[in-house]
């Protein structure tokens, strides 16, 4: 158990200190009978006459009672010494918890399973710039401390991190918020981490233990590094390629050596330059570019990309320019918008890369995948067809794998239907199976073998595939039932054995219970593939006269089907 803490049942006494009564009584008992004994025995065989043997007898019952008074005021003086130790041991054990539950730097916070605070250090208290009283044994916070979240928008307090887990029971990681008490300016950020704690013997929930640590600093100098990154990763990011920005004019402001190289005109000649004067170097013609559609977006110029994409204000896109570095080539491009200090947008900037090599050997790849998976294609339809002409040897007839719509042209027109998507479902297609199968004249051991065929293939759809979709029908003096699922279907690979090798089942294949479906009733017709399986079973209202006998090999499989 690694996201919750468990709180022992631990026993702070010596050990044996709760046998402590038992002892002493058991000790009194055994001294008391070994005396009555033992002193009436030796006193008996010393004196015979009646009157000196009644004065002693008296004697020792006195000397008895004093004895045993004193025997168990020293037991019972014992048992209260070790008594008041345990009691000390453990007044001085919580002095010393305390003592470093307040050392510790990390702002800690116990809630009980009613949300009530019942432990908390000086540290958290300080975080959250609160008094011990306005904290310890409160429900809720003061209304003058506000928690607000990462955006600055109100925490309310059923999802402080403390409540969550206590109401879900389930951990509350590395959550940041905001914390301003009525005597701060700024908001403290701080770092929270919620376990909830259970009884390791019951299992109940006892409480949620809270530790958050102050992350002010560190957010504030994340902050001005994303500042800092955003300003300068506009152009730093962009160097290596052909780099080049215009303002919200339109004009050229920058214009790299790699942007030189590529069009062969110079920064000279295109600086202060608009009137789409970069889509000129690039295609010949004057258009818009990337960099103008961050400023001016249109979705009618954007077709113009087989690929683009839109992250945010930033735009990515390949395209083929017909001069680039004096030649035809495929080209990504990325273009991000360019802001000042306040975050306003002052122009655009874009980068553009050759990518022809890798565009031809992507387009290569891509021919070779298009012809690997015809093979296989090919190859996956021979093999389905000699497992579904051997399949269909095999079982004389009675296991035929079809395709899905083959199963579909042999519906019964106007069956009924059911979804099956838990018990309940199941067993209204069962009831529902029952009725149509005894109506139709089905003896009662015939309807319960086509009753458990029915339950087992509605089990594999609820259980592999979440569910599925049920048809019950009556077809030429046949019980139709058809289950149809959107699973991940069976692998051809272990086609054979999925579904006639006795108790086989693996999570691809979901096979477990075919066998019984096949020994079952009449007639499967099965398909299954990526659209999902279905299952198609018929039996006839009245038994055969001649019974298929395919089910009596489907024990033995070749294991290198």
């Amino acid at each position: 158990m690694t996201d919750q803490f468990t709180q022992p049942n631990e026993n702070p006494n010596p050990p044996g200190q709760e046998f402590a009564p038992l002892r002493i009584a058991v000790i009194y008992a055994i001294v008391g009978g070994l005396w009555i004994l033992l002193s009436d025995i030796l006193l008996a065989a010393l004196i015979n006459e009646p009157a000196t043997y009644t004065r002693i007898a008296i004697l020792k019952g006195w000397f008895y009672v004093v004895a045993t008074a004193i025997l168990v005021y020293l037991l019972i003086r014992r048992a209260l010494a070790s008594l008041i130790h345990s009691e000390e041991t453990l007044r001085d054990r919580d002095k010393q918890f305390q003592t470093r539950y307040n050392a510790i730097v990390t702002g800690m916070l116990v809630r009980n399973a009613s949300g009530v605070v019942t432990q908390v250090n000086n540290a958290a208290c300080d975080l959250m710039g609160l008094s011990l009283e306005q904290v310890l044994y409160q429900e809720k916070y003061p209304q003058t401390l506000e928690i607000v979240r990462e955006d600055y928008t109100p925490l309310p307090a059923y999802e402080h991190p403390s409540v969550v887990a206590l109401r879900t029971g389930q951990p509350v990681r590395n959550m940041m918020v905001g914390v301003r008490s009525s005597k701060d300016e700024d908001y403290r950020w701080l770092l929270i981490n919620t376990v909830p704690v259970f009884d390791e013997s019951t299992g109940k929930l006892l409480e949620s233990v809270a530790t958050f640590i102050d992350v002010t600093d560190l957010r504030q100098t994340q902050q001005a590094f994303i500042d800092s990154e955003r300003r300068l990763a506009s152009i730093i990011d962009f160097l290596p390629d052909a780099t080049f920005a215009i303002d919200t004019k339109g004009r050229i402001i920058v214009w790299n050596r790699a942007a030189e190289e590529a069009t062969g005109a110079k920064a000279d000649d295109v600086l202060g330059k608009n009137d789409y004067e970069i889509g000129y170097r690039f295609y010949g013609k004057r258009r818009p570019m990337l960099a103008d559609l961050v400023l001016h977006p249109n979705a009618d110029i954007e077709k113009n990309y087989p690929i683009i994409e839109r992250r945010d204000d930033t735009l990515i896109a390949e395209t083929l320019v017909p001069m680039f570095g004096a030649k035809e080539a495929y080209i990504w491009a990325k273009a991000t918008p360019l802001r000042d200090s306040e975050g306003n947008i002052v122009g655009a900037i874009e980068s553009a890369r050759d990518v022809t090599e890798r565009k031809r050997a992507e387009e290569e790849r891509h021919r070779q995948l298009e012809r690997e998976q015809e093979i296989r294609q090919e190859a996956e339809e021979a093999k389905k067809e000699f497992y579904r002409g051997t399949i269909y040897s095999v079982t004389d007839g009675k296991l035929n794998l079809v395709m899905h719509d083959q199963i579909n042209d042999h519906i019964v027109p106007g069956a009924q239907t059911v979804a099956i998507n838990s018990s309940e479902s199941m067993s209204e297609l069962r009831y529902m199976v029952h009725e149509m199968a005894e109506e139709a004249g089905m003896s009662q051991e015939r309807v319960e073998s086509l009753l458990f065929a029915v339950g087992e293939a509605a089990a594999n759809a609820v259980k592999h595939a979440g569910g599925g979709v049920a048809t019950v029908g009556i077809r030429n003096s046949m019980v139709q039932v058809s289950i149809h699922d959107v699973g991940p279907g069976m692998d051809t690979f272990i086609l054979p054995k999925a579904t006639l090798l006795r108790g086989f089942s693996t999570k691809p294949s979901m096979g477990l219970g075919y066998s019984i479906i096949l020994s079952s009733v009449d007639t499967v017709y099965l398909a299954t593939g990526k659209e999902g399986t279905w299952v198609l079973m018929e039996k006839a209202v009245v038994e055969p006269e001649v019974e298929m006998k395919g089910a009596l090999m489907l024990d033995r499989i070749p294991d290198s089907w």
